[in-house]
């Protein structure tokens, strides 16, 4: 019997933040966290850990893989400009006063241990996001904006756990033996990239089978290894590779409580972690949708093209949002569940555009900008969907589970 990963003052604080994102305006992580400071004043730090599987097969890596609730402190500021890390220490001691001013921008020339909130996570951890309503989409003025971002209201119904960073290199070798990733030279704490729709879900499979759960997933009519294919002239421009790949495929739902990917609106519901604005950490202005540097509102979260230097970088090492989710935003683009389709105009309730691989090459969202992209695409709304057999050095992904 799995225990619940949420108790005590994790808890409370997440469903606190939800209830703060159902306000109207924008909303940054700091408006939510004063109303988390306020109701949370005293607790114990909670990190609560699953039982290992029994099956003795499983390779440590995986064995390691625990449900984690991370505490998020929230320091005393008086100034809600101060640097994110600033409003996220010590929930248990403190309280957070906001000054009204909603537009915090971090120090470009920083150093990133120096306001990165205390979340203690790992490449292992992974995070309990709760129930909640949103606006998904972004509003008509928002600089960067692109059409098939039409804002509608979706509420989540359950709680699931989403994987703090992306799948690493290093995670990927230990459960698939082999690494696909094209930036294999940043080493095993960088994300896996060069990796196909088909390979994330794959993995997700052997995840669950490795811990004892039920994989997510039916494939049928598959072909190849997941993560070996015929590198193209030049890989890293993108390319529908001869890889691993199947014929169809039927998601057993938001039930299953094995791996999978999370769905486009739990993606997003997840980056913003309660936020309004473009990015977990503010708007970012017309004057920095490009490669524009420094980038007061990007260069602190995310490794976009502006920052990069033309690769991937370890994950865990930009500023987390106030869920503890590193890299929603930059590094590398993140596949997601569903099929790329117009978004709703009215409210809905768990949507998923997800059915058999009929034709094959219904394309797949891919959500979080990368590396290589401008600021324009490295924002939470942003939408990007490529064919599913599609691989490049910028496409990685991070796994979910509904609890």
């Amino acid at each position: 019997m799995r225990r619940n990963p949420c108790i005590g003052v994790a808890c409370a604080l997440m469903l606190v933040i939800v209830a703060g994102c159902k306000g109207g305006g924008s909303t940054t992580t700091g408006d939510v966290l004063e109303t988390a400071a306020d109701a949370v004043s005293t607790s114990d730090t909670v990190i609560q850990d699953n039982p290992k599987p029994d099956d003795t097969t499983a390779t440590d890596a995986h064995e390691a893989h625990v449900d984690t609730v991370a505490t998020v402190d929230v320091a005393e500021t008086t100034d809600s400009s101060d640097l994110f890390a600033d409003l996220v220490q010590d929930v248990m001691e403190t309280s957070w006063k906001d000054s009204g001013d909603t537009g915090a921008a971090a120090d470009a020339d920083a150093d990133v241990d120096s306001y990165r909130p205390n979340c203690e996570v790992t490449e292992e951890t992974m995070m309990m996001v709760p129930a909640g309503t949103f606006t998904m989409g972004s509003p008509v003025g928002e600089p960067g904006r692109f059409t098939n971002e039409t804002q509608h209201v979706v509420t989540i119904s359950r709680a699931f756990l989403m994987k703090a960073t992306e799948v690493t290199q290093g995670e990927w070798q230990t459960l698939m033996g082999n690494n696909p990733s094209v930036s294999i030279e940043c080493g095993a704490s960088c994300p896996v990239d060069d990796v196909s729709w088909w390979d994330a879900i794959a993995y997700c499979n052997a995840m669950s089978v490795a811990e004892e759960l039920t994989p997510c997933y039916d494939l049928t009519g598959c072909t190849g290894t997941p993560g070996i294919y015929v590198h193209p002239e030049h890989p890293c421009t993108g390319a529908m590779t001869v890889g691993y790949s199947c014929t169809n495929v039927t998601f057993a739902g938001l039930t299953c409580t094995g791996y999978r990917l999370p769905t486009e609106s739990e993606w997003e519901y997840a980056a913003r972690a309660g936020t309004t604005t473009s990015t977990y950490n503010g708007d970012i202005d017309e004057d920095h949708l490009v490669w524009e540097v420094p980038n007061v509102i990007l260069d602190p979260i995310a490794w976009y093209n502006g920052n990069a230097d033309g690769t991937t970088h370890a994950v865990n090492g930009k500023l987390a949002n106030a869920w503890c989710l590193h890299d929603m935003l930059g590094n590398v683009g993140e596949w997601v569940l569903d099929e790329y389709g117009n978004y709703p105009t009215g409210p809905v309730t768990d949507p998923l555009n997800m059915t058999s691989i009929d034709p094959p090459n219904s394309y797949r969202l891919v959500r979080g900008g990368s590396w290589n992209g401008n600021a324009q695409f490295n924002r939470a709304a942003s939408r990007n969907f490529q064919d599913p057999s599609y691989r490049n050095c910028f496409f990685g992904f991070r796994i979910a589970r509904t609890l």
